[in-house]
């Protein structure tokens, strides 16, 4: 018993977002849950397809997508870096809907994967979205 009040005392990990938000003082643009199990059956080298997407999923994106135009109103040019500090946390996937989300909408949108030695994306997986 003892043991598992130090192992919770010593836990320095997020529990929720708003111990996230309250830690960084910063707003959240959106929150994207992970795809269940169910919804990875899709994922080919880390490139979800759009169109299949829960609708819980997809509207995170939107969310996302409305709140950085918003940040971005009075810029003529605006670049999104995704990044993360780790492999498999998700950056190819966020990448990749953030883009659709943007060309659904009718703007003119690049999407360059950088990582030259994990390379997830290529034209003929980006043209299915």
């Amino acid at each position: 018993v003892g043991l598992a009040f130090a192992m919770e005392f010593i836990d320095n990990t997020f529990k929720n977002p708003g111990q996230i938000k309250s830690f960084l003082r910063l707003p959240t643009l959106a929150l994207i849950e992970q795809l269940p199990a169910k919804g990875r059956e899709w994922q080919t080298a880390g490139v979800q397809m759009a169109r299949e997407l829960p609708p819980t999923f997809a509207e995170a994106f939107r969310f996302l997508k409305t709140n950085l135009s918003l940040a971005a109103l009075n810029r003529r040019q605006t670049t999104f870096l995704v990044t993360s500090t780790g492999s498999g946390e998700g950056k190819t996937t966020v990448a990749v809907h953030l883009a659709a989300a943007f060309a659904r909408e009718g703007r003119e949108t690049l999407l360059v994967d950088l990582d030259l030695t994990h390379l997830q994306l290529s034209i003929s997986k980006l043209c299915a979205i």
